[in-house]
């Protein structure tokens, strides 16, 4: 699908789900280098952590990985 809508000149930026990452059997900081060799704009990514201090570092991390990072937080 990421790949459709690259080639229709549609795509902008990527969302990933927690729960497909974490069924991938490629680490997930593989999938979101991929990810991000593999087009331009912004990736956003969902912190999996659920204590509100490891969230924060969670997402520092996912940040410092790629200024791309979108990082969602959940907040249910």
């Amino acid at each position: 699908a990421i790949e459709h809508a690259k080639n229709l000149g549609l795509l902008h930026g990527v969302t990933t789900n927690p729960s497909i990452l974490s069924k991938s059997t490629h680490p997930a900081e593989f999938i979101l280098e991929e990810l991000l060799n593999y087009f331009s704009g912004p990736l956003a990514v969902q912190v999996t952590l659920t204590a509100a201090d490891d969230m924060v570092e969670q997402g520092k991390d996912l940040f410092d990985f790629s200024s791309r990072i979108v990082v969602k937080v959940p907040v249910t």
